[in-house]
């Protein structure tokens, strides 16, 4: 963790907990990055960074093979798939916004 020696694993008794089927259920602490609506959330910047970097290589990965398809494939067929393709770009476009 960047920023702080405090650990919220330290504390987590003392946060409520419940009972279920004969075993206490407690908030469980995350490391690193979760991937949520395709950007990256957490508290650690190289985790957070690792998702974003996931999408680019995922839309260079699809567009060399869109690449691949022209001259093979119908129009709508390269529609489709650039479609495809680029979606992933939409995702790190909220990134750049962040």
């Amino acid at each position: 963790m960047e920023g702080s020696n405090v650990d919220v694993a330290d504390f987590i008794d003392l946060w409520p907990s419940e009972e279920i089927d004969g075993e206490i259920k407690r908030p469980k602490v995350v490391r690193g990055a979760l991937k949520i609506n395709g950007g990256g959330v957490g508290f650690e910047d190289k985790a957070i960074t690792e998702v974003f970097f996931n999408a680019l290589r995922l839309t260079s990965d699809m567009c060399t093979q869109l690449i691949g398809l022209i001259g093979h494939a119908d129009i709508q067929t390269l529609l489709m798939a650039a479609d495809q393709a680029l979606r992933p770009a939409a995702k790190c476009m909220h990134h750049f916004r962040h």
